[in-house]
């Protein structure tokens, strides 16, 4: 993952117009836990190409992503606060 993430970053910057550098990049950034990244590079392909349907999937892929993580982090603090509560009486 490492060696193809260093190729694909070679790729896009000697062809930065080649969208599917950016979205196997993206995607190999999905893998490894870097939303980050994978979001930089998918706004680079979008801007690229606003139509083009695997962006456009990888990046609703990146939503839902964000949306379960932020629901996972409401839940853990709730249970938090729960575990607070009932020591504080």
């Amino acid at each position: 993952e490492d060696m193809a993430i260093i190729q694909l970053k070679k790729a896009v910057a000697e062809h930065p117009s080649y969208v599917k550098a950016y979205q196997l990049l993206a995607l190999l950034y999905i893998e490894t836990q870097q939303y980050t990244n994978a979001r930089a590079a998918l706004r680079a392909a979008h801007k690229l190409d606003t139509t083009d349907p695997i962006t456009l999937s990888y990046m609703h892929e990146l939503n839902q992503i964000r949306k379960s993580k932020a629901d996972f982090m409401e839940d853990r603090a709730q249970k938090k606060a729960k575990q607070t509560n009932r020591l504080c009486r």
